[in-house]
């Protein structure tokens, strides 16, 4: 699952805003998971974990970030 699909999963789940969610979440605007979405910037390796975690495995890093070799919850 992309991080599109997963704000859709959040909408159906009820969460009202899931864009100003995840930034509140990560401590980042919402400017930026708008980026890390369409595609400007990439997700820190940091926030790829916090996002696995926080989505308790919907996302993953390979998804994610499939440039970091390694990516862990270790």
């Amino acid at each position: 699952m992309n991080l599109k699909d997963y704000c859709s999963f959040l909408k159906e789940a009820g969460v009202a805003d899931p864009r100003r969610y995840l930034a509140t979440e990560l401590g980042l605007s919402k400017a930026t998971i708008n980026s890390y979405i369409c595609g400007r910037r990439l997700i820190s390796p940091e926030n790829c974990l916090t996002l696995v975690n926080l989505s308790r495995g919907h996302l993953s890093c390979e998804e994610l970030r499939p440039d970091i070799l390694g990516c862990s919850l270790n």
